[in-house]
């Protein structure tokens, strides 16, 4: 890389209604996005793929990767969701 830096920019919020925003995306990538604009998340709701209970198109999960942005995201106080497990309709 020559050094330049690259903004992180955040998604576009998928609801930004009476004080609740929500961003939908990869955790990994929203959480320091948040951060870098000053900001933490008072909710982190995540459902990310575990081995082979669902199909994700190949991606898999790098807790490494994930647990510090949701370290550094969140909230004193604030809460984090993982989905996990699977089900057939």
């Amino acid at each position: 890389m020559s050094g330049a830096s690259h903004a992180i920019r955040l998604p576009r919020p998928a609801h930004d209604q009476d004080g609740i925003r929500i961003y939908a995306g990869d955790c990994a990538d929203v959480l320091p996005a948040l951060t870098a604009q000053g900001e933490l998340a008072q909710l982190i709701v995540t459902s990310p793929p575990y081995d082979d209970l669902r199909e994700f198109g190949g991606h898999g999960f790098d807790f490494d990767k994930v647990a510090p942005p949701i370290a550094q995201g969140l909230t004193t106080g604030g809460g984090v969701m993982l989905g996990g497990g699977g089900w057939e309709s």
